[in-house]
């Protein structure tokens, strides 16, 4: 197919064709896609083809977190489509800078809506005649695009459905598109409408998806009704066309060609504040649309590295629903203490204001675990746990958090946890003994296994540690957000290190960190927090034990001792051999 339409929106599948955790085929103009819904609910259009040997995704497994290939054994995590696992490299944090490349994703109507373009605008469109409507199954017909087209444009109907029903000559046909169309009969009540939404599958065969207006509780009828005509179609279609194109299915088309691929998480993107508004006391909401490409879909937890108006990063969790892939938005606490990070954002970044942030990963994850999930907030430490929140409702999981603030008036996003008003405990105006006293009991006396996911000021998380530890829990269930590294960072013994790549021998003395040694010797090493949170200036270890000072490393990442943070780590032996 030489005409590629790489601006329009076309209906891959029904909603309903994305169970838990399975993994669907579509066709566009050719090009083989694979659809998956992970546990969120959010949906993903990803190639067919798996980066690393090019094996058919939809052979593979959705753990509902990620896609694993099948050969061998690569994941890739929903959302960006970055590689997440590789099982030679099981304990590095970043396995592979492969990327599986995707697609713009819309679910609306029923369907599962899917664009070429990465710049492609949200579509504006309705997949169904009316609110009311019966979606019919959907139909492969044999022939190009234009010929189905032209056929439907002829397709006949009875307004009243019934088995005995003959189809009218009389009715009105709209162009919706060039790929939906709209029939319209006069019934006895009014007008029967039949919208028909057209995918090209390829040069010889198009799908044809169609939903039909009408009163619910005789959907059967009409199912029965249409599914005789439009068999009736599909067999006339392939009678009259003898196929001039030879489908090659063996063969897997990339899309590469046109679409451009890239590396998950490693460009910044420029935003526009869209608009902004007062959350609660002190904090201020913002919403991002970026102008520099299509957002990244990203998970509940994760944050992203904002440049802010005075030129210092800051690390801000995005508050998104699942679904919410149009704009970012984030909440933004006036620090009194602030350096110029939070007072400029209240003060500078209004509306029409360009930002530049960088997707970091996902240090914060919800996991896949039966273990009862337990959210504890306190204060601007709600929004990575709101996210969550909608997240778990989203995929209809039971859960609680707690949310303890100053006062009524510091709750932030309220209307976000409306819709699961039932699960949310709000503690206002505790003191420590009291927020100990409910910790203490919400911790230590389930009768059932939990997880908890922790966001908050650090006396706090101080507290839930002690509580977690007392009950026994592992520390794998117990999981913190940190956005503030108390740590003195260059305070420790001097130490010396050696680049393995050009030999150089650089001592880091007491009161410097690695980083600003390695800066001061001219090695260009990127960085952005620089308080070991954001990941950007993690450095290869070759040989010696770092002594780990950032919250960004795993315990597991940090045991292996083959990456450290060169903003705030340093070493416990003499000497380290860096990877630089």
């Amino acid at each position: 197919m030489n005409n590629i339409d790489t601006r329009s929106w076309f209906p891959l599948v029904r909603s309903t064709e994305l169970p838990y955790r399975h993994v669907a085929h579509a066709q566009l103009f050719g090009y083989e896609l694979a659809l998956w819904r992970d546990d969120t609910g959010a949906v993903n259009v990803w190639e067919n083809r798996c980066p690393h040997r090019g094996l058919r995704l939809t052979l593979g497994t959705n753990t509902g977190t990620d896609l694993q290939c099948r050969y061998h054994g690569w994941s890739f995590e929903s959302g960006d489509g970055g590689c997440s696992f590789v099982p030679a490299h099981r304990d590095d944090s970043e396995p592979s800078k492969a990327c599986v490349l995707t697609l713009p994703v819309s679910e609306r109507n029923g369907f599962v809506w899917a664009a070429f373009d990465p710049d492609t605008t949200e579509p504006q469109f309705s997949a169904s005649p009316s609110k009311q409507a019966i979606v019919l199954r959907s139909v492969a017909m044999q022939g190009p695009l234009e010929r189905v087209r032209a056929a439907l444009e002829h397709y006949r109907y009875s307004p009243k459905a019934a088995e005995t029903s003959v189809p009218t000559n009389s009715a009105e046909v709209s162009h919706l598109s060039s790929y939906s169309l709209r029939i319209s009969v006069l019934g006895e009540s009014g007008p029967v409408d039949v919208q028909f939404n057209l995918l090209p599958a390829s040069a010889g065969k198009t799908l044809v998806h169609a939903a039909v207006s009408g009163d619910a509780s005789a959907s059967e009828v009409v199912r029965q009704h249409h599914a005789f005509l439009l068999e009736d179609l599909r067999r006339t279609l392939a009678a009259e066309c003898s196929p001039t194109v030879t489908e090659q299915t063996d063969q897997l088309k990339p899309i590469r060609f046109i679409v451009p691929n890239k590396q998950a998480g490693s460009a910044s993107i420029i935003c526009e504040v869209l608009r902004r508004w007062k959350e609660s006391d002190g904090v201020m909401a913002f919403e991002l649309r970026s102008i520099s490409g299509k957002l990244p879909p990203m998970q509940a937890g994760a944050h992203i590295n904002l440049r802010t108006p005075s030129g210092l990063v800051r690390q801000y969790s995005i508050v998104n629903a699942p679904t919410e892939r149009a704009t970012l938005t984030i909440g933004v606490k006036l620090e009194p203490d602030s350096r110029g990070g939070s007072a400029s954002m209240h003060a500078s970044a209004l509306p029409g204001t360009h930002l530049e942030f960088v997707p970091t990963r996902n240090t914060f994850p919800l996991l896949d675990t039966p273990k009862y999930p337990v959210l504890i907030a306190g204060g601007i430490g709600i929004t990575p746990l709101v996210s969550m929140a909608q997240a778990l409702h989203a995929a209809g999981k039971d859960f609680r958090l707690h949310y303890f603030v100053r006062s009524d008036e510091h709750v932030s996003f309220a209307s976000r946890m409306a819709a699961f008003q039932d699960k949310l405990v709000l503690h206002a105006a505790c003191t420590p003994q009291e927020t100990k006293s409910i910790l203490d009991q919400v911790l230590t006396q389930s009768s059932q296994p939990q997880i908890v996911y922790a966001c908050g000021p650090g006396p706090m998380l101080t507290t839930i540690r002690a509580c977690t530890q007392a009950a026994g829990m592992p520390d794998a269930d117990v999981r913190f957000e940190i956005f503030r590294n108390d740590k003195d960072f260059g305070d420790g013994k001097p130490f010396t290190v050696k680049l393995k790549r050009n030999g150089q021998t650089i001592t880091v003395p007491r009161g410097e960190t690695l980083l600003a040694a390695l800066k001061r010797n001219g090695i260009p090493v990127e960085a952005s927090c620089e308080q070991g949170i954001c990941g950007s200036c993690l450095t290869r270890v070759s040989s010696g034990v770092p002594e780990h000072r950032d919250s960004y490393l795993t315990p597991q990442e940090k045991a292996a001792n083959t990456c450290m943070m060169a903003c705030v780590s340093r070493a416990i032996s003499e000497e380290l051999e860096l990877d630089l």
